[in-house]
């Protein structure tokens, strides 16, 4: 326990030396006012911090330098590190600008398909974080990969950005499988129903079909029983027939136990009738 407590203070001061060299470096860099040195000097030392991990303060220098616009020929270069840093910050939104305007600005760069990439990927983070909020940002999202796929059909992450594209597509599919659901859950089962026929029609391709399905069954059965006595049998009945209809192309599926239960509960209540 003695040598864990040692070891751990031991990286505490470690980490501590090495943000106080840090700052030395940066403030040394910063306050240098010499025409001749300082420019240079800030370049440097944001290009250490950068390799250092430390984003923050690299970016700090990397600002300073392009508003100071005299290393020329190594602007290029600043741009893509300062977006990346950004982007390492989790500063998606100005990530995915600074990422544009790099393309922009330098389209035949070595960097620019991994600008044009990183720009979209910005977007996808921020569809991540909010799409439960806003449905706009995950289809520009979308849309941003699809763009990089079309402008790099063999580019180097193409791959990736089709895997990310399903992901966005399938998160949009359950935002619209969700609205069935909360149809569901305030006892508005026509309106649900509707839903998860809507949904099936919009996507009848989609991995979550089996699910609309199973759904839509178990909203037909609540809808049953809570009918008045001259409608239950007739829409028992129907539970019982799409019941069939959902075993035929899902016998096998992770819902086949639960809809055999459905089934099962509607005859049941068939019986009382």
């Amino acid at each position: 326990m003695k040598q864990l407590f040692q070891y751990f203070s031991f990286c505490l001061f470690f980490l501590v030396l090495m943000s106080c060299g840090s700052s030395k470096l940066y403030n040394k860099a910063l306050n240098n006012d010499n025409p001749e040195t300082g420019p240079k000097e800030r370049l440097d030392v944001a290009n250490q911090l950068y390799e250092d991990g430390d984003y923050y303060n690299a970016i700090r220098l990397y600002e300073v330098v392009i508003n100071e616009n005299i290393m020329v020929n190594d602007l290029e270069e600043v741009y893509f590190r300062y977006a990346n840093a950004h982007y390492a910050q989790f500063d998606y939104t100005t990530a995915s600008s600074l990422y544009n305007n790099f393309y922009q600005a330098y389209p035949d760069s070595e960097n620019a398909e991994t600008a044009y990439y990183f720009r979209a990927l910005s977007s996808y983070e921020l569809a991540e974080q909010d799409f439960r909020l806003d449905q706009s940002t995950m289809l520009q999202a979308m849309k941003e990969l699809q763009d990089y796929l079309i402008t790099f059909p063999n580019g180097e992450h193409t791959e990736e950005a089709k895997k990310k594209i399903e992901e966005i597509s399938i998160t949009n599919q359950r935002k619209e499988l969700s609205v069935g659901q909360l149809y569901f859950k305030i006892e508005e089962y026509k309106a649900a129903i509707s839903e998860y026929n809507r949904f099936i029609e919009d996507y009848p391709t989609s991995e979550l079909v089996e699910e609309a399905y199973f759904e839509m069954l178990r909203a037909r059965l609540e809808l049953a029983k809570k009918s008045i006595e001259s409608k239950k049998k007739e829409r028992l009945d129907a539970v019982i027939e799409h019941y069939g209809y959902f075993m035929d192309k899902y016998s096998v599926g992770p819902f086949a136990s639960q809809a055999k239960d459905i089934k099962i509960e509607a005859e049941r209540e068939l019986v009382k009738l």
